[in-house]
């Protein structure tokens, strides 16, 4: 059991690595778009390159924490923040099914949002 629980956590490690080169990608991804959008659209081009620099913290942050780290973050985060975690959880419910509703074929004699069928 301590052998899987090890390897399992060995694989997560890899995977939260793996998250923190994905966030640094999009952080040289919005420099680069800050760069060109300096000309044209310079304040925009400023708050690019602060998301741009927080993407930054976030990955060297995230490089800097195991698995064991993140979960007791989280499970902190959670006791002092009921309320917002619901509310995230709510929202993603609400995406998820909206995302699944609309990826679904409407079947022959189904009932649309108005009441009417569909033929």
């Amino acid at each position: 059991m301590s052998d899987a629980t090890d390897r399992t956590k060995g694989f997560l490690n890899i995977q939260v690595t793996a998250g923190a080169d994905m966030v640094g990608h999009v952080a040289e991804s919005a420099r680069a778009a800050a760069e060109s959008l300096d000309q044209n659209a310079p304040r925009l081009a400023g708050l690019v390159r602060i998301v741009a620099e927080r993407a930054e913290e976030f990955s060297q942050d995230l490089r800097e924490q195991s698995v064991n780290d993140l979960i007791k973050m989280a499970s902190d985060f959670t006791r002092k923040q009921p309320a917002v975690v619901f509310g995230l959880a709510s929202l993603v419910g609400f995406l998820a099914f909206g995302v699944l509703k609309s990826s679904m074929p409407e079947l022959p004699g189904s009932r649309n949002a108005l009441g009417s069928t569909s033929r």
